[in-house]
């Protein structure tokens, strides 16, 4: 397995649905996932199946009820700067997983069960 397929599988084992992206990428990869998000599972063989089949492909995250935070770094704006301003007003986040992309651009993608 690489290391896509066991953060695939892990975050199916908090119960969140995933689904293959292209490789480098963000758009769902047709063959596998051609409904997109709404081919999302939390099946373990599957994600194994797909993971074996196209073991370059990306991580995508069904994000029903979730809180999803994108902390961009480009144009002129600092994300990281504006998430240190909502922690200092809302308090520390609660742990969850968290992301990096591949731009390095956004430094963290945290995600979070809302139920």
């Amino acid at each position: 397995m690489s290391l896509f397929a066991d953060e695939a599988l892990h975050l199916a084992s908090l119960a969140y649905a995933v689904f293959p992206c292209a490789p480098n990428g963000k758009i769902p990869f047709a063959l596998k996932a051609p409904k997109g998000c709404n081919s999302a599972t939390t099946n373990k063989q599957v994600i194994a199946d797909w993971r074996r089949e196209f073991p370059n492909c990306n991580i995508g995250l069904k994000c029903d009820n979730a809180l999803v935070i994108d902390v961009d770094r480009k144009k002129g704006k600092d994300g990281a700067v504006d998430l240190t301003n909502v922690i200092q007003q809302l308090g520390i986040l609660p742990l969850s997983p968290i992301s990096i992309t591949p731009t390095g651009a956004t430094p963290k993608l945290t995600i979070r069960r809302l139920r």
